[in-house]
């Protein structure tokens, strides 16, 4: 039977009479609602019982996994062994959280759905793969896993795959702002979208701490961030009132702190260049 997995919904989109339609997220669910389209999601398929029985071997298999990406970077980057680095180790809780454990999942309830429906064809409607690079956590937001992996399956199954293409909407992004909202909770929100508050924010934050400066350690510490939270400013100007040095990664820079927040210290791409450039010459 011809088989729908809709990741996105469109009004310009009809299905085949007799078909099966699965809904891949909530808001599909929600559109498809609204319409009177029968459809299932593809937890329908599978019991959570069975799949939590196979934790323990899923969690055996993955460190064998990852023990195996350390010996194979090793054997291949010198520089790696030399220092006894173990990337996988390192980066267990990104490469299990954002690639590991979702592609698993997809491909564990896809085969389970498979296996019921035993589609003839299927059809997948989705947004196109835009641009992406990954970040830190290994993350791809070009496509979702379901569209990674369902092509892989239907070949490896012999399932015509066919996919379709939905341009995305361009919505109005409504925030509502509660009457008891406070100051900072404001400028935490606000944060994310101008530098010029994430730095007054921080120097807000940073001030209070000049005035009365505690003992700088003997032995200070570079201290190099990957992430940003909220958290984040309270954290550095503890760190530099004592002394520290404080980095971020952003993107191809990494960005040092000083009193009125964080600027470009270092270029990565440019550097790596001008190495690479070096070793050729």
């Amino acid at each position: 039977m011809k088989t729908y997995l809709v990741e996105v919904y469109s009004d310009k989109i009809e299905f085949e009479k007799g078909c099966i339609i699965i809904a891949l997220t909530p808001e599909v669910c929600y559109q498809l609602d609204k319409k009177g389209i029968k459809y299932s999601i593809i937890e329908d398929y599978y019991g959570e019982f069975e799949f939590t029985t196979q934790e323990n071997e899923y969690y055996n298999w993955q460190r064998k996994w990852l023990d195996g990406l350390d010996i194979f970077l090793q054997k291949n980057i010198k520089e790696l062994s030399k220092f006894d680095i173990k990337p996988g180790y390192l980066y267990y809780y990104y490469l299990t959280t954002f690639v590991i454990d979702p592609l698993y999942i997809r491909c564990y309830t896809l085969r389970k759905l498979f296996e019921i429906i035993k589609p003839s064809s299927i059809t997948f409607i989705s947004h196109p793969p835009r641009s992406s690079t990954l970040d830190y956590t290994l993350s791809d937001n070009s496509r979702s896993y379901y569209s990674i992996v369902a092509p892989l399956i239907c070949h490896q199954l012999n399932i015509p795959f066919e996919p379709v293409f939905l341009e995305p909407e361009v919505e109005k992004e409504i925030r509502a702002v509660g009457p008891g909202e406070s100051i900072i909770a404001r400028l935490k929100r606000l944060m994310v979208k101008s530098k010029l508050i994430r730095n007054a924010y921080f120097t807000s934050k940073y001030l209070p701490k000049t005035l009365f400066p505690r003992r700088t350690r003997k032995n200070r510490l570079n201290i190099l961030l990957l992430h940003t939270a909220y958290i984040r400013e309270d954290l550095v100007a503890e760190a530099l009132s004592h002394g520290h040095n404080v980095y971020l990664l952003s993107k191809d820079n990494i960005n040092k702190y000083n009193f009125y927040g964080a600027r470009n210290w270092y270029n990565l791409k440019i550097k790596s260049r001008s190495a690479v450039g070096n070793a050729v010459l």
